[in-house]
């Protein structure tokens, strides 16, 4: 596992049959887009929706794609170019 720190976009990445979100997005500025995992922590990451998130983590390839397991996550406003 890799140590890491990334600025993007949250965004709800699949839904269940009803329309709940199952899983997050987290998506870059470079383009890359990483699945999200809470962990064992239970940081209510749902509530950071759509918004400019700063997030701490581990980095775990999951089927060849990379993932990140949160360890904190704060808001980060809105970057501009």
């Amino acid at each position: 596992m890799s140590h890491l720190c990334l600025t993007g976009l949250l965004l709800a990445g699949d839904f269940d049959p009803v329309g709940d979100c199952v899983s997050l997005q987290l998506c870059t500025r470079d383009e890359r887009v990483y699945s999200i995992t809470d962990g064992t922590q239970n940081q209510g990451l749902e509530a950071y929706l759509r918004q400019t998130v700063h997030i701490i983590g581990e980095l775990l390839i999951v089927d060849g794609k990379p993932q990140i397991m949160v360890i904190s996550v704060k808001l980060q406003p809105d970057l501009q170019d």
